[in-house]
């Protein structure tokens, strides 16, 4: 198997969600990453010249389908859903797509999560 480095992951994470948010016909896409690093390359394409380049530009192409997007950083204790989805496919070393049902180890963040909005 190959080795995925975290910048990778993420920027691969990010260009799945591009794509969903874009097969769901979204208008609006607001991107949240606690990795700075894909955050400022996505902010900053052109600036960008690493192994991701590809997917970053993808992920440009991809924006070009809404109204508008955004990147921002976050701390990763803000997306407790994406801390935990992650930490599950690092140590299962499976990548997984839910589209209509949520993963039964995840419900309690959710909930946590939606009583907090």
């Amino acid at each position: 198997p190959q080795k995925t480095s975290v910048d990778t992951a993420e920027t691969l994470a990010i260009r799945n969600g591009l794509n969903l948010a874009g097969r769901i016909r979204c208008n609006k896409v607001q991107v949240e990453s606690d990795n700075s690093f894909g955050v400022q390359s996505l902010q900053y394409p052109e600036s960008y010249t690493g192994p991701n380049v590809a997917t970053i530009l993808e992920c440009g192409q991809l924006a070009l389908n809404f109204a508008a997007t955004s990147y921002s950083h976050c701390l990763r204790e803000a997306n407790e859903v994406a801390h935990i989805l992650a930490s599950n496919s690092f140590s299962n070393r499976v990548s997984s797509f839910w589209e209509s049902t949520i993963p039964d180890f995840i419900s309690h963040a959710i909930v946590n999560d939606l009583s907090i909005i």
